[in-house]
């Protein structure tokens, strides 16, 4: 069985295609056989040590945080899912979605809906669970807030956009030249082509600015908040935790930071919008598993339209 890891941390050498063993599930755990997996930055922040405050740094370390299949075995206690099911599946940090087969409990799995193909939910966990919780759980939207979101063509971007036009907020996307219709076509009302006009340069003040891409500091995006806006990145190192905790208690307007948080609920209304065709994937570009390290390293270089998706085994879509 491949899959991939990595035994130190650094840029696209270290990541190696390897033979393991094939996993025995636990008991509330299932094994699926993965046809795709989706590829976001948290794979090459673990690949050059980013997040190791949050992953630690004991190796061998899977890559790969999200991926579909189906599922070939259950544990005995597994009560919502059986062999032949297709699912999204999510491995959080833990990692190990680049891999033939990958053990994953029961609760971190979802049925795909048949109208969704295995290759468009292979991009959607990571992405839409972070696009979706930046805006309702620390972004606070609801109708009529206005939205400022910076890296709007992106993989979560792409999401942030369709989501929060369904939650009915006013929203303003971010990306170059390339993008703009693209951008408009997922549902923002006004673009803004950064290659043009400084979007730290705009005269209207946001609810909520999203950050996510980490394109800029707290300091350049404070003054486009409204007095109680917020503004939320996804980038959790030091410095933004200690800016979160400052301007919980000392501004008006605060700064928040983003660790994923698992939610099989949210996966299952992200699944029901795909399915009803109210939110769509993009995929940009396609590697097969042997060249996992080259798909990290064209997420990594940035100006991805939607998603960039490992294919492992696409016979059972």
């Amino acid at each position: 069985m491949k899959k991939a890891e990595i035994n130190r941390f650094g840029g696209y050498e270290v990541v190696e295609l390897v033979e393991g063993s094939f996993p025995t599930p636990g008991e509330k755990e299932v094994v699926v056989k993965v046809s795709y997996a989706g590829v976001n930055p948290l794979d090459w922040k673990v690949r050059s040590g980013m997040m190791k405050m949050v992953t630690g740094s004991k190796f061998p370390m899977g890559l790969g945080s999200e991926a579909s299949g189906v599922v070939s075995e259950v544990g005995n206690k597994v009560d919502r899912l059986k062999s032949g099911d297709r699912v999204v599946l999510t491995t959080g940090l833990k990692g190990g979605a680049y891999s033939e087969f990958v053990k994953v409990s029961e609760a971190n799995c979802c049925k795909i809906p048949s109208a969704v193909s295995l290759k468009d939910a292979a991009g959607s966990y990571i992405c839409g669970i972070t696009a979706l919780q930046c805006l309702t759980e620390k972004g606070k939207v609801g109708e009529g807030s206005q939205v400022l979101l910076i890296g709007a063509s992106g993989g979560v971007g792409s999401f942030a956009v369709q989501i929060a036009n369904l939650l009915r907020a006013e929203v303003t996307g971010v990306c170059s030249t390339p993008n703009v219709d693209y951008v408009k076509s997922l549902g923002a009302q006004k673009v803004v082509d950064y290659t043009v006009e400084n979007p730290t340069e705009l005269k209207e003040r946001f609810d909520l600015v999203f950050d996510a891409v980490n394109a800029h500091s707290w300091k350049t995006i404070k003054p486009l908040l409204k007095p109680k806006g917020i503004y939320v990145n996804t980038m959790p190192d030091p410095v933004m935790f200690l800016r979160q905790a400052l301007t919980s208690v000392f501004s008006s307007k605060k700064c928040k930071t983003y660790i994923l948080r698992l939610d099989r609920e949210q996966m299952s209304w992200l699944l029901d919008k795909m399915d009803s065709g109210e939110i769509r994937v993009t995929i940009s570009k396609t590697f097969p598993l042997e060249q996992v390290a080259n798909a990290i390293s064209e997420n990594e270089i940035g100006r991805t339209r939607g998603k960039i998706i490992v294919e492992i085994d696409p016979s059972s879509n």
